[in-house]
């Protein structure tokens, strides 16, 4: 897939992981008593994954989500968070396993069918990734499904049907800058020269502008064929990045059709955090494929 989008685990999150080791054995020694302590436990080994996956300790998070699943397997909440983590360790072949596994269990359901089509994006399915994300956001109507949307209506050069979904998910989340970028960088790549400057002004002004906004805004400049503007903010960038940035631009900007420039931006990365320059932007994790 085109691609521009450990901590440790403390003592205590040791002890409890062997803890965690030693349930099976104490459940079939135990009996009845040991089923309850066993319910305790495996709440207490999904609150602890929850945790470390809050503090971005992923690889960590995902063993203890694993082992949640094996004591939980009718649990498509815990499949579902599963999934989420594959994602955020850019493992999508894993995520359709857990999203798929969540989607048995409750058919139809929208969070998974959002993950499956998260993953199928990572995996470079645009069009698959289309079908399944365009069932689960309505469902939804969350920001983070509408932009995603948005992002894989624009990887499959459906430019007027992205507008649509971003139109949607800044309506629900009005001042979310990533959502404002991405609709900047499809009417970019459409051509609409004049409104995505504008669109791209108000992101580069707002006071919650980070370096990553200013790294997408550069290309989207350089698409709207404004070099000038495009130079001048890559003043606020590291020297070491500004020529490569701007090679990256002009070579994307003459690439021959949407489809093409829209791959060659790429969006693995920025699927899982603000990405590297150009990324389409994702919500954050916490969006994705979870209900808001």
């Amino acid at each position: 897939m085109h691609g521009w989008f450990m901590h440790g685990i403390d003592s205590m999150g040791i002890q409890m992981l062997r803890l965690f080791a030693a349930i099976p054995a104490v459940v079939l020694i135990t009996g009845c008593a040991g089923h309850l302590f066993a319910d305790k436990a495996d709440n207490r080994l999904t609150t602890l994954a929850t945790e470390l996956d809050r503090k971005g300790d992923t690889a960590s998070a995902i063993a203890l989500y694993e082992r949640a699943a094996m004591a939980m397997p009718n649990n498509p909440d815990i499949l579902l968070a599963l999934g989420r983590a594959y994602l955020r360790n850019n493992d999508p072949q894993s995520a359709t396993t857990a999203f798929q596994q969540a989607y048995r269990l409750q058919e139809g359901a929208p969070r998974a069918l959002l993950g499956l089509g998260q993953a199928a994006l990572m995996e470079g399915r645009v069009k698959r990734a289309n079908d399944l994300i365009a069932q689960a956001a309505p469902a939804l109507n969350t920001f983070g499904a509408y932009n995603l949307l948005g992002i894989s209506r624009t990887l499959n050069g459906e430019i007027d049907a992205a507008m649509s979904a971003f139109h949607s998910a800044q309506q629900l989340a009005p001042a979310n800058l990533e959502i404002k970028t991405n609709e900047a960088l499809a009417n970019a790549l459409a051509g609409q020269s004049a409104v995505a400057i504008e669109q791209v002004s108000a992101v580069t002004t707002s006071p919650l502008a980070e370096t990553h906004h200013t790294r997408r805004a550069i290309l989207i400049l350089m698409l709207a064929g404004d070099d000038e503007q495009a130079l001048a903010l890559t003043r606020e960038l590291p020297e070491s990045e500004r020529a490569s940035l701007i090679s990256r631009a002009q070579h994307i900007r003459e690439l021959p059709t949407v489809v093409e420039k829209a791959a060659a931006i790429g969006i693995t990365t920025s699927l899982r955090a603000p990405g590297p320059a150009g990324s389409i932007s994702s919500p954050s994790s916490k969006d994705l494929p979870a209900a808001q």
